[in-house]
């Protein structure tokens, strides 16, 4: 995870005074929401939500962070580990940002939703990922590993708006990289919370970022840092 999104969060880090922090889940998976996934972080029931509230205490205590400002960022598995968080302890994340991972189908759900989950959410999606369907399906990996169902990409971000009780807005185009991949954003907001689904049109199961090289098979990169540094602007937005 370092490797993948270091060189922007850190300099972001160091700008404005946040610490930044890469939890290892258990045999290298997290226990999220997906009732189908196999992993034994998943089997073995590893309570994830009382490990990232012991990170929480353990900064808090040692490195004297806010806990009223604390955000989860992950991708595929550790994206929906992010959403569990927001789904199942929003008292302990303001915000959350899932990368190439959308919210489990009903059928595939597993965690005990709070009654308002945490108010700043940010989707990003690739629309030609391999893993995570952006149209919504089964999850597997490339055939194997099956993780069940989830909701698409825009079924994901209008679940969180419409439990937040937000308005959409007119989507917006952020333009093309080098490589010729185009990206966009969809935001839905009010003074109770704000949402964001950004689409990589032509994105694979990977990070936006100008520095990491994914494996071809997980598809292209959008190779820019704007969509981390807009991420950190939503979920930081109202810390000031």
């Amino acid at each position: 995870m370092r490797r993948m999104v270091g060189s922007a969060l850190e300099g972001i880090a160091q700008r404005e005074n946040v610490v930044v922090v890469y939890p290892d889940g258990y045999e290298g998976h997290f226990n999220d929401c997906r009732r189908v996934a196999s992993f034994s972080a998943r089997k073995l029931n590893i309570d994830d939500v009382g490990f990232s509230k012991r990170i929480i205490e353990r900064l808090a205590a040692e490195k004297k962070i806010d806990p009223e400002r604390v955000y989860a960022m992950g991708v595929s598995n550790g994206g929906h580990m992010a959403l569990r968080l927001a789904l199942e302890a929003p008292e302990l994340v303001k915000g959350v940002a899932a990368i190439a991972a959308n919210l489990p189908a009903p059928d595939n759900m597993d965690c005990k939703v709070a009654p308002s989950p945490s108010r700043f959410i940010e989707f990003v999606e690739g629309t030609k990922d391999p893993i995570n369907p952006y149209g919504g399906g089964q999850v597997t990996l490339f055939g194997f590993g099956n993780r069940g169902n989830v909701l698409s990409a825009q079924e994901s971000a209008q679940w969180f708006a419409h439990r937040l009780g937000l308005a959409a807005t007119e989507p917006q185009t952020l333009g093309k990289e080098v490589s010729g991949i185009s990206a966009h954003q969809q935001d839905w907001r009010s003074a109770n919370g704000h949402v964001r689904l950004v689409t990589i049109e032509g994105g694979g199961h990977t990070v936006p970022q100008a520095s990491y090289r994914s494996m071809r098979i997980l598809g292209a990169t959008f190779q820019s840092d704007s969509v981390l540094e807009s991420m950190w602007q939503l979920l930081a937005e109202n810390n000031h």
